[in-house]
């Protein structure tokens, strides 16, 4: 996402139409100043575990620092390790159990009619009421 952003920025930065150079330094901000952070903890993250793709960051990285100067740099160097340190904190989180998916419910009737499926221990009177209502109510 960040080389196609790049590589978008260098073409169209000249482009005649103002509308359309408008919309692409709208764009390039979040390259300018958090993506090119966040590139720095993927560098940094994959050295151990691919260094080839850890070399295509670092070299995209260097692109964009080149491309939008000092400060991006600065940027990338300053809050890199702090996004590399939150993605490591997440890692152990997950690591220990930890989701964000809501527990799973299997609902057993139809809010109108109430619970379908008696509960095993209920007197056959209540299947029969269950049965009842459902008929009365299908009409």
């Amino acid at each position: 996402m960040c080389e196609t952003m790049l590589k978008g920025w260098k073409r169209y930065r000249v482009y005649p139409d103002p509308r359309v150079r408008e919309r692409f330094e709208r764009e390039i901000v979040k390259l300018r100043r958090g993506y090119n952070a966040a590139l720095w903890a993927m560098e940094h993250q994959f050295r151990s575990i691919n260094s080839s793709v850890s070399e295509q960051i670092q070299s995209l990285r260097k692109k964009v620092e080149k491309e939008f100067g000092v400060s991006s740099r600065l940027r990338s160097h300053i809050l890199g390790p702090f996004m590399l340190w939150m993605a490591r904190r997440e890692e152990r989180r997950l690591a220990a159990g930890k989701t964000y998916e809501p527990p799973t419910f299997v609902p057993t009737g139809h809010p109108r009619w109430g619970r379908l499926l008696p509960h095993p221990d209920e007197s056959p009177t209540r299947m029969r009421h269950v049965l009842a209502t459902l008929l009365r109510n299908s009409r």
